[in-house]
């Protein structure tokens, strides 16, 4: 999360495509709408990377999560969890393909 103090200086960029630096090194590059990631974006934190869509500063729409170990989710998102038709695959190489709702899998693509 950003600061208060942060935000401030965020709420104005609307429209546009900016790099926002957090205070704990999180680093977002991409679009924005009234300070908030909002349209395409990469944010990267401690080995973590996103790529993809943001609606109202959450991960919305196709994108692709890895975390720091490796593990990745490529797939939908609503309203920053895994949501709707994706894959994630594990490092060790187990790969769970099918529905997910609210970050979990829920169904199995057969």
């Amino acid at each position: 999360k950003y600061s208060r103090k942060h935000f401030n200086k965020m709420r104005k960029w609307t429209n546009c495509h900016g790099i926002a630096m957090g205070p704990k090194g999180q680093k977002y590059i991409g679009e924005f709408y009234k300070g908030e990631f909002h349209g395409q974006g990469i944010f990267r934190h401690e080995g973590r990377e996103y790529v993809g869509q943001y609606k109202k500063h959450k991960r919305h729409g196709q994108g692709t999560y890895t975390y720091a170990n490796g593990d990745q989710y490529v797939g939908e998102w609503k309203k920053g969890l895994r949501h709707g038709k994706g894959t994630f695959t594990y490092t060790n190489g187990k790969i769970e393909t099918g529905i997910w709702k609210k970050d979990k899998l829920i169904k199995l693509k057969e």
